[in-house]
């Protein structure tokens, strides 16, 4: 593999690390959502 193959592989890889992150942010935000409509919910009942 040449230098700048490797370059191109790094920088494709970051990308995606950096989508993964951001899917797990989304996903934390979501649950952390969930959980305090089940609170507001069962303070209602």
């Amino acid at each position: 593999m040449k230098a700048q193959d490797i370059e191109q592989l790094q920088a494709h890889i970051e990308n995606r690390i950096r989508e993964v992150q951001q899917l797990l942010d989304q996903s934390a935000e979501f649950t952390e959502k969930k959980r305090a409509y089940k609170v507001t919910m069962r303070q209602q009942i």
